[in-house]
């Protein structure tokens, strides 16, 4: 009688890494993969997407990273003083901007190109002045994890199921670049795969107050809450979310879901025991 041999499926797989801890987590998980396959050519079902306002940001434990991301693997969202400066004097010309944008910021912003200052209103204005290059960087990304099925089968006995993606956008609700931008990066990944079949969006992220051990400043825990705020306004059914990235309808996005279809808030506490910040990426890295 003959044998039968289940064989071992996975779908693939983009992860989006969103500011500082978005970079960490997804320097561990780049660091797993190295290690279980040797090189990451020999898995070519997962590819990495880092998006942050800081182009300097540098992993702070070396020994839990491992090769360097790629230049087509970072998109640098930064905003020139020109720019800022341009967009601050006219902003009746960005009227897709104007209607949410913080008036009390329009005083004093200057060029987002080192990090979002742990203000929300920066992280989402850059995201919203650089959507184009996001999306572009994103197709790129998912174009990567495509046209590898007899490769992964030949080589790991895996059998790709070519009708879903899976994404995660990993990054932190208590920052400037992440927390102001993951919510709508959510929506727009769900807007960009629409049409394609199964795509499956999470989002992970650290509660709050798995930065309080280290000095981050005193906006973590109001940007975390109102992070999470958003969150649970959005995951209610009888709201619509809807923004408009440019003058053009095209880029219009109106979902009625959640931005994501699973959300992971970790904490930092497991029983008795209590996890720092960097066991907590680790532990993020290991769960994706």
């Amino acid at each position: 009688m003959a044998i039968t041999v289940e064989e071992k499926s996975m779908v693939p797989t983009v992860l989006i890494g969103v500011g500082g801890t978005g970079h960490e987590v997804l320097a561990r998980i780049r660091r797993l993969v190295e290690e279980t396959y040797g090189d990451l050519s020999n898995f070519p079902l997962i590819s990495f997407l880092i998006i942050d306002t800081d182009k300097e940001y540098k992993v702070t434990s070396p020994n839990a990273a491992s090769s360097a991301f790629k230049d087509s693997e970072k998109l640098w969202a930064s905003v020139s003083g020109r720019q800022v400066r341009d967009m601050m004097a006219n902003m009746e010309n960005y009227p897709w901007i104007e209607q949410w944008f913080p008036t009390e910021l329009e005083r004093n912003l200057t060029a987002i190109e080192a990090g979002a200052g742990q203000i929300r209103g920066c992280g989402r204005f850059a995201f919203f002045c650089n959507y184009h290059k996001i999306q572009k960087a994103f197709n790129q990304a998912a174009d990567r994890v495509k046209g590898n099925e007899n490769y992964m089968l030949d080589r790991h006995g895996i059998k790709v199921v070519t009708t879903g993606l899976n994404v995660f956008v990993v990054g932190s609700l208590s920052g400037g670049t992440g927390s102001g931008m993951m919510i709508d990066l959510g929506y727009c990944v769900r807007h960009w795969l629409k049409g394609q079949s199964s795509p499956l969006v999470t989002g992970i992220a650290p509660m709050p107050e798995a930065f309080s051990g280290i000095n981050v400043g005193d906006r973590v825990l109001a940007n975390g809450y109102a992070a999470m705020m958003e969150l649970s306004y959005f995951s209610d059914y009888r709201t619509e979310y809807v923004a408009q990235y440019s003058n053009s309808l095209m880029d219009e996005v109106r979902q009625n879901l959640p931005p994501f279809d699973f959300t992971y808030l970790v904490g930092t506490k497991n029983g008795e025991s209590e996890f720092s910040l960097d066991q907590i990426r680790e532990l993020m890295a290991q769960n994706i």
